[in-house]
């Protein structure tokens, strides 16, 4: 990467509209024309080992199609960060990645104040009369992707040249046309955050129900708490369902010293009347508050509800792989039969794959298998233990592993464990180039198994927040698609839209 100013590179003789189709009546500029100072840096060469106390920086890998993940975050020396203010965030700036899945782009966000980047991103700070949500259209579009494709350093890995980077064309519309691209590209980009933030929240839903009824056995553990605090059986099941729904922690049931059954049905009163907090009503909260035992028993994995189990998950469940035929560029066609490989998965951000990229001859099917739209996949290798649902018929690449016998377990409830297991399974991985997830590694991992009325009464308690949450996933997948299919065409000016 060279670092560089602004002015440094600039050639006399380049022209950035040459490389742009500019409609009549705009105007291109090259991007580092569009900042405030002709500069565009990238950050924090060499960030060091991760430091608890450290400043947080956005890197590649917390960048998903242009959408942010932070839940890997690496923090580095406020010494190491100081020499490189040049790129401290403020908020508001562009943010390109440089290195490896390169081009993604987003504005940094207010909340992002402070933070830093590293070597493999640049950060362009926008002029006012340009702006940053501008800029970020413009490095969305076809012709910017073509741009720094043409120009990238492949020699160990995807690279761009922050030379290249400052050159790349921004087309300049009157400042009316500009406003209303702009409201409707930026419309739609918001109902796609928001969709993003709500799926977040049920999927966060979701998995704390699992940890709390599966992993840390909360209304278990509250019977015990209640019991020990001489409270009868109906109190116990009270101090259950006040867990169940949320109304109280752990923490708060071992404070409580007096009135105990009036607290708790206050509790669990006040949770139930808020109005969409909670997906359980009373007469749910019972039943299932009586579904789990009161009492812990020891297990090799530790403590675990009486009358569960602990065994390795081939005692519940078939695992398949898939296959491929060989050579699979002899079966790929434009129309076929839908054709899952890895990177299919890893390219859609939810917990479910709804299209992929190629198609397979009807005759791979000999070397392979069809799966049935809703089938639960594990990744077992290149980004292994990754569990997704087939939102539609197809077959699967042999870096997948399928289950088409199972005992016990439901989907919902195996997606779950996958996400709660996956770090171990991992570990457990071997291959030259990519850790690979043998079928042996899961038949033969021990796991607590509960009792079948339990994960029904998982699987029901959930599925309302999943379902909705597949439909937030159909429709931002809409959204994506008209706002990618309307760029271009308003980026050329074959579609106007009112300056008024």
């Amino acid at each position: 990467l060279s670092r560089g100013l602004g002015d440094v590179y600039k050639r006399q003789d380049f022209d950035p509209s040459e490389y742009v189709t500019v409609p009549e009546g705009w105007s291109c500029k090259r991007l580092a024309d569009c900042t405030v100072d002709g500069n565009i840096s990238y950050g924090i060469v060499q960030p060091g080992q991760y430091d608890e106390s450290g400043i947080p920086i956005i890197r590649v890998n917390n960048v998903n199609n242009g959408q942010l993940d932070l839940k890997d975050v690496l923090k580095v020396s406020p010494a190491i960060e100081k020499k490189y203010a040049r790129t401290r965030l403020k908020g508001g700036e562009v943010l390109l990645t440089l290195v490896g899945s390169t081009g993604q782009s987003f504005v940094a966000p207010q909340e992002l104040a402070g933070w830093n980047v590293p070597r493999a991103i640049a950060v362009i700070r926008a002029d006012e009369e340009v702006g940053a949500d501008w800029i970020n259209i413009c490095l969305q579009s076809k012709e910017t992707m073509h741009f720094l494709n043409v120009r990238a350093n492949t020699t160990v890995q995807k690279t761009l040249n922050l030379k290249d980077v400052q050159d790349i064309p921004i087309l300049i519309p009157p400042k009316g046309v500009k406003e209303s691209i702009e409201s409707t590209v930026l419309s739609l980009s918001e109902k796609i955050e928001l969709n993003r933030q709500t799926n977040q929240t049920l999927e966060h839903i979701a998995q704390a129900l699992f940890k709390c009824w599966f992993v840390d056995f909360e209304p278990t553990r509250a019977k015990i708490i209640a019991k020990e605090k001489g409270a009868n059986t109906a109190i116990q099941e009270l101090a259950a369902q006040a867990i169940i729904c949320g109304a109280i922690t752990l923490e708060q049931l071992e404070a409580m010293t007096e009135n105990l059954e009036t607290t708790l049905q206050q509790a669990i009163n006040e949770k139930l009347s808020q109005a969409n907090q909670t997906p359980i009503n009373t007469e749910q909260l019972k039943t299932t508050a009586a579904l789990f035992p009161n009492e812990l028993v020891d297990s090799e994995l530790g403590e675990i509800p009486e009358g569960w189990e602990v065994n390795p998950m081939g005692n519940y469940l078939e695992i398949k792989r898939g296959g491929s035929p060989r050579p699979i560029k002899e079966y790929i066609v434009e129309d076929g039969l839908p054709w899952t490989k890895i990177a299919d998965a890893t390219k859609e951000p939810s917990p479910f794959l709804f299209r992929t990229k190629e198609y397979i001859k009807e005759e791979g099917l000999k070397k392979t298998v069809l799966l049935k739209k809703g089938s639960l996949i594990l990744s077992n290798s290149a980004t292994p233990g990754l569990p997704k649902f087939l939102e539609l018929d197809a077959c699967i690449h042999d870096g997948w592993l399928h289950f088409p016998k199972k005992q016990l377990f439901s989907d919902l409830y195996l997606y779950q464990l996958f996400l709660k297991i996956r770090k171990e399974l991992v570990a457990q991985g071997n291959g030259s180039v990519f850790t690979n997830l043998k079928t042996d590694i899961l038949k033969s991992k021990v796991v607590v198994a509960p009792n079948q009325m339990v994960i029904s009464k998982f699987d029901e308690t959930i599925s309302l927040a999943f379902n909705k949450l597949k439909e937030n996933c159909k429709e931002t997948n809409t959204l994506v698609e008209i706002r990618d299919a309307l760029l271009p065409k308003l980026l050329s000016g074959e579609l106007s839209v009112s300056s008024d």
